[in-house]
């Protein structure tokens, strides 16, 4: 075992020996997913989840309960460096490009609505959908339950805040039938949780290409950056379609107006967001990168040359199990299926982790102490526009003049 799986071993174990991990793991700088399984597995119900310092969700033990059963180390993905299930088989029929012959709901998804295909096949089926969907109550993502087609607007296009699931996963084994969506990190320890209980059958994972999820620091100052006086946030669409599907748009709905922010625009959650700055730290080592995953089924949009000019949104599909590639057969009933190669697929998408910025915590720490996004985003940019604007002659001398202060 190397040194990464023996610290990540210690970890989860303070979680089985009743230690209050939400503390421990914030001051050891993220040594964990958030992905909330260890509280829906504990069967006491001794595991919390807390928002951290740092904004991220955390374990939070009670000593007090635990009985030091080791469920929650059995389940946690974040201490093994493997993933729980083997990548996609090399079938023909195990990558697709697909979109909904819906026209509205295609528009209400974040790419070609895969997602909501998938959970209308399965409710057709008598199955439940869980899935990530806003509260403005909180001003956070939460996993719900889905009974019923009608309902799917909640869960359906991109959230990207780490989503609280301790409810959501909570109480899955009653015998009822369930399609669970969900990070990649979240969907490995739920399938270590099914395998657990020998309840594979009852199951159906769906994972998506993930980018990482940033801090709620970043998404409190969004807010209060965009928003004025008492106005409330009454939706968040993180992905609108107004200016076509290859454009980052994001729509905020409030009890006063409706207003649209795009990346190309300069929108500071989308600077931060998709420049990777304050993502949790697992999240720059992550290893479900590309095809590694324990789903059944992997979405995301198809990023590249084939549907380069299409807006209308197209999501890339691969089934990753036999139960899935079933599942996205079925899908032709309610939109477009084209069969790929898996490289189409997997060409867009990132297959390495990058290492975090040296501005990371510097960013945290003033998103914490309340500073202005705007201010905060400048200051994080400057040195490099600076950079820019400076001309290859001055850069060289800068250069050589601090190589010589270096050698003095």
């Amino acid at each position: 075992m190397n040194d990464m799986a023996v610290r990540r071993d210690r970890e989860a174990s303070s979680v089985a020996s009743g230690v209050g991990v939400g503390a421990s793991v914030g001051t050891a700088g993220g040594s964990c997913y958030g992905c909330g399984v260890c509280a829906a597995v504990c069967p006491v119900g001794g595991i919390g989840m807390k928002l951290s310092a740092s904004g991220f969700w955390l374990p939070e033990v009670d000593a007090g309960r635990c009985t030091g059963c080791g469920l929650c180390v059995k389940v946690c993905s974040f201490r093994d460096d493997k993933v729980s299930a083997s990548d996609a088989p090399d079938t023909p029929g195990s990558a697709a490009a697909f979109w909904l012959k819906d026209q509205e709901k295609l528009r209400l998804s974040a790419s070609g609505g895969a997602g909501r295909a998938i959970a209308e096949t399965m409710m057709s089926r008598g199955w439940t959908a869980v899935g990530a969907a806003y509260d403005p109550a909180s001003n956070t993502v939460r996993h719900v339950r889905v009974g019923a087609p009608e309902e799917l607007d909640a869960i359906v296009n991109s959230k990207y805040i780490p989503s609280y699931t301790a409810d959501g996963f909570a109480g899955l084994f009653d015998g009822g039938k369930y399609v669970l969506f969900g990070t990649p990190c979240q969907i490995d320890s739920l399938r270590r949780m099914i395998r657990l209980r020998k309840a594979e059958d009852n199951f159906l994972l769906v994972d998506f290409f993930c980018h990482g999820v940033p801090s709620y620091l970043l998404w409190f100052a969004y807010l209060k950056h965009k928003l004025s006086g008492r106005e409330k946030l009454r939706d968040a669409r993180f992905r609108d379609k107004l200016n076509g599907w290859h454009t980052y748009t994001m729509r905020l709905e409030t009890d006063r107006r409706t207003l649209y922010s795009t990346a190309p625009g300069g929108d500071p959650f989308f600077r931060m967001f998709l420049g990777g700055r304050v993502l949790n730290l697992p999240c720059y080592r992550c290893k479900f990168r590309g095809a590694a995953s324990a789903a059944d089924i992997r979405i995301g949009d198809l990023w590249g040359p084939d549907y380069a000019g299409v807006e209308h949104g197209v999501s890339g599909v691969l089934g990753l199990t036999a139960r899935g590639e079933e599942v996205i057969r079925a899908l032709s009933a309610r939109g477009e299926l084209a069969w790929l190669d898996r490289t189409a697929v997997l060409r867009g998408q990132a297959h390495r982790a990058a290492p975090p910025p040296p501005s990371r915590g510097r960013i945290l720490r003033e998103l914490a102490a309340g500073r202005p996004l705007r201010l905060v985003v400048w200051r994080d940019e400057l040195p490099g526009r600076i950079k820019g604007l400076a001309p290859r002659g001055l850069k060289q001398w800068i250069k050589k003049l601090l190589g010589r202060r270096a050698g003095d």
